[in-house]
């Protein structure tokens, strides 16, 4: 209500849409909270640089922990690369 609008006028796809900056979208693939169609959704309608990374496994809020070699080195590369 702060911003003008109700959680339910809110989109994630819209918004990625009007970016121009990298972009990084980090998905558990066994994620039953948030499907990985929305992650693809999202990376389909961004604009600018884009990276979309699904983890084999890993629930809502767990790719870090199900590889977190792999996401401490994913991370490192995106962020030389983008500044």
């Amino acid at each position: 209500m702060r911003a003008g609008f109700s959680f339910g006028e809110a989109s994630a796809v819209d918004q990625a849409a009007k970016n121009t900056r990298p972009l990084f979208i980090i998905h558990g693939e066994a994620d039953e909270l948030v499907p990985t169609a929305m992650a693809n959704e999202i990376f389909e309608a961004a604009g600018g640089e884009k990276t979309l990374w699904t983890v084999p496994g890993a629930g809502h809020v767990k790719s870090y922990t199900v590889e977190t070699i792999e996401y401490q080195e994913r991370l490192k590369k995106f962020f030389e690369e983008s500044m």
